[in-house]
């Protein structure tokens, strides 16, 4: 079909299928091309060309497609990247929840007293007297032995003599007199030298922080620092109205112990080593009213045999605990305990340092290293309890004075039945009662050069 013209809106919008009005909007916005008789008047007749017209709608039509494909584009790209954010957030918020997830949400109490705690993931969280949470402190990079750890010092005392210590990691006191609990607690850590001890006001603001090192030598080198709290409390041990702060660290691996008492500003009162474990200590005053502490371990240097370090509160002085060279009674295990043989040792000074040596009965139950599992301590007397076998059941009593004057040993129940089935055996010859008094030459005192049969007091060492 050919060009042909046409004359007014009407032809045009009838050519175009539309109403005038759609016609000349469509001049004024897209273009449709349209001449005036008189070029400077709107109002002049009008007219076009249907070529013209074809053309331009083709290409309008073209520009409208396109224009809606970008758009879509642009629709679809927004809305993939409004995706992807929601996406972005939404796993952000996950992490920070699931590293949130052990956190306690703390709550604001006025005059926050601690009085409990409890193991919440990596938070130790703290709780009055209502159970009301006031404060939490993170234990950061936990080990995954962490749980253990803590929960070793929150489990019921058991009626098992050896389960009867519980091993505080975590203790309160009101040490500045103001009605509110401080808080002492061990801060684990993976890291070795990032472990310590800390003391916390009721606000749970940290006061200060104290860790431990021990740099004696042996014959078989120089031990690792990687140290561990074991216990930890609060005592005036010198009763000057001031409480002290008590911590028993020991080797996560190997066999130093170290006992150490800080004053509340966590400056080092006594540093107390000793080659072996030291597993437990009791603070308990004695028959002139005034604070013994009792420090119960192994000590390797006597090939495993159990010993009791009793210190005199108000003669205190660091160093290592003896014995400092192979006793005679062991000089056939040269080889084997010789490495345990510390090098220049600063000496410590205690009252008194008594050695419970491996009996036939623990030879013949194979026991290695024995162990005091408990004591009880009165003004009058002394009973120390060392097991003797595998079995934490089969343990010798030692009743001492005041003095430490051995008086008697006693066995438990099922020490004496188990002594009974190897005398059946023949195993034993002696009768149980012979087999006691033979115990009694196992206990020796230490007397600043060697061991003997009756109790010497070291408080002359300390002056």
């Amino acid at each position: 079909m050919g060009d042909r013209r046409l004359d007014g809106w009407k032809e045009i919008s009838q050519y175009l299928e539309r109403d005038i009005r759609t016609c000349q909007r469509w001049e004024s916005e897209f273009g449709l091309p349209v001449y005036r008789l008189n070029k400077s008047s709107q109002r002049s007749k009008v007219f076009s060309y249907t070529l013209e017209i074809d053309r331009w709608f083709k290409e309008t039509s073209r520009n409208q497609r396109l224009e809606k494909r970008i758009n879509y584009h642009k629709k679809l790209a927004v809305s993939a990247f409004l995706i992807i954010a929601s996406f972005i957030a939404f796993f952000v918020i996950y992490l920070v929840l699931i590293s949130k997830k052990d956190e306690p949400a703390l709550s604001s109490v006025a005059n926050p007293n601690p009085v409990n705690w409890r193991l919440k993931g990596s938070y130790i969280v703290f709780y009055d007297l209502e159970d009301r949470l006031l404060w939490s402190v993170e234990i950061n990079n936990p080990s995954p032995l962490s749980s253990f750890y803590y929960e070793e010092g929150l489990r019921p005392k058991s009626e098992e003599p050896s389960e009867r210590w519980i091993m505080n990691k975590v203790c309160f006191s009101d040490v500045d007199r103001d009605g509110m609990n401080e808080v002492l607690m061990a801060l684990h850590h993976e890291n070795p030298r990032e472990r310590c001890i800390g003391l916390f006001d009721n606000n749970g603001w940290k006061l200060w922080s104290q860790s431990v090192e021990f740099n004696q030598e042996y014959e078989g080198g120089k031990i690792v620092n990687d140290y561990v709290v074991r216990q930890l409390a609060f005592n005036d041990i010198n009763n000057d109205g001031k409480e002290e702060i008590l911590a028993l660290w020991r080797h996560s691996r190997r066999f130093p112990g170290i006992f150490v008492i800080y004053d509340l500003n966590g400056n080092q009162i006594l540093k107390y080593s000793h080659t072996g474990l030291l597993q437990f200590f009791l603070v308990s005053f004695d028959n002139k009213n005034h604070k013994t502490i009792f420090l119960a371990g192994t000590n390797n240097i006597l090939d495993g045999d159990a010993v009791l370090s009793v210190l005199d509160s108000w003669r205190l002085k660091s160093g290592l605990a003896p014995p400092y060279e192979i006793s005679p009674d062991l000089i056939q295990k040269d080889s084997e305990i010789k490495i345990y043989v510390p090098k220049d040792p600063h000496q410590a000074s205690q009252k008194y340092y008594i050695r419970f040596r491996h009996n036939e009965f623990s030879k013949a139950m194979q026991i290695k290293w024995l162990s005091v599992s408990e004591i009880y301590s009165g003004k009058n007397e002394i009973i120390i309890q060392v097991l003797c076998s595998h079995d934490k059941k089969s343990a010798l009593y030692y009743y001492f004075d005041s003095e430490f004057n051995l008086r008697y040993i006693m066995p438990s129940a099922e020490f004496e039945r188990k002594y009974a089935r190897l005398l059946n055996e023949g195993v034993f010859h002696l009768s149980l009662r012979d087999f006691l008094k033979r115990c009694e030459k196992d206990v020796l005192f230490w007397d600043g050069k060697g061991w003997t049969g009756k109790p010497t007091s070291l408080r002359s060492d300390s002056n």
